[in-house]
């Protein structure tokens, strides 16, 4: 019978502190060390393996995350593509009333927010300030745009996006 490995360790330092301590070994005595020897080192190769099977098992997860993880970003850059060609279709063609089949039509709409457009020249600007390093203020600079601050080096632009397609 199997020990667990605790037992037999157990086991194992008592027999030596026995043998420490001066303790004649007879011959049954002998045969109990060596079956708590064979316990443990029967309790290391098994934890060993399943050890070895536990780091297979999590190379296993990791190269399927990756693939995982390629598969997404492939269907991201897919959808972005179907996005835009449509919407460039959309915008190209404004007079055709796209609708699906339950008649829900796609909209061009502009962003409700737009887009900070900078270019060389911020750093020497009211607008550069230190952190940990010089870094724009891009939400001031954003900020000042809308309100129709005039920035030599600065512009925002609304984009647009597509609605109606989901």
């Amino acid at each position: 019978m199997t020990k667990r490995f605790l037992d037999a360790a157990t086991d194992l330092t008592e027999l030596c502190e026995m043998i420490d301590g001066g303790v004649d070994l007879d011959e049954q005595l002998k045969a109990e060390f060596a079956i708590a020897l064979d316990d443990v080192v029967a309790a290391v190769e098994r934890r060993k393996y399943f050890l070895a099977e536990i780091n297979s098992k999590i190379d296993l997860a990791k190269s399927k995350k990756e693939e995982i993880e390629k598969a997404i970003k492939t269907f991201e850059n897919l959808r972005t593509r179907v996005i835009s060609t449509t919407k460039y279709v959309v915008e190209q063609n404004p007079n055709i009333p796209f609708k699906d089949s339950l008649g829900k039509k796609l909209h061009i709409l502009k962003n409700p927010s737009p887009t900070l457009k900078v270019t060389e020249g911020w750093e020497s600007s009211d607008y550069a300030k230190i952190v940990n390093s010089l870094q724009l203020d891009k939400k001031k600079l954003k900020e000042d745009l809308i309100n129709g601050s005039k920035v030599d080096f600065a512009t925002i632009e609304y984009g647009t996006h597509l609605r109606g397609l989901k």
